[in-house]
């Protein structure tokens, strides 16, 4: 039968482990933002229709498109999340790009496309965010190795505990 004190050592080891898979997601997120920062070139996009979904948090704007700029024109999407919770404000954001007309996008050069439907953004990718995302995967690795190194010290103060709770028990009269 488990106690209370040895159920937390689990507890922290799911905690370690999740954020160490928290802090590879993040690693992983830096490294391909660094990677588009240094890659995608600038194109012009024209807008040919515009939708919004909604989901339960939040908004996505969903762009059709063509890359005009390109050997031959290219029809692909832009999706963005829509940093709203209301639908009125991801509206208003959503038509800064309207229809007809022609915006800066980004993506990757034809020689350097890695599939066919590679992904379009309206914002340029850039190296601040990939150091964001590399500083807060490496806060959670280092707060995992912390709790990874605090549990052999847990362990022990449960098996004292236990230990001196059954030694009570026995020296109690009856």
């Amino acid at each position: 039968m488990r106690t209370y004190k040895s159920s937390t050592i689990y507890c922290f080891g799911f905690i370690s482990l999740f954020t160490y898979f928290l802090s590879a997601l993040f690693f992983y997120r830096a490294w391909d933002e660094h990677i588009k920062s240094q890659e995608y070139t600038i194109y012009n996009c024209q807008v040919n229709s515009h939708e919004l979904r909604k989901h339960r948090n939040y908004f996505t704007g969903i762009w059709s498109v063509t890359v005009t700029d390109a050997n031959k024109p290219k029809k692909t999407t832009i999706e963005q999340t829509l940093t709203t919770l209301f639908e009125s404000t991801a509206r208003k954001e959503m038509e800064k790009y309207q229809k007809n007309q022609i915006y800066k996008c980004y993506g990757l050069p034809p020689n350097r496309s890695r599939k066919s439907n590679d992904v379009w953004e309206w914002i340029k990718p850039n190296t601040k965010q990939a150091i964001k995302y590399l500083f807060i995967g490496l806060f959670l690795f280092l707060f995992s190795t912390i709790i990874l190194t605090k549990m052999p010290c847990i362990r022990t103060k449960c098996k004292e505990n236990s230990t001196n709770n059954n030694d009570e028990d026995i020296q109690t009269p009856l």
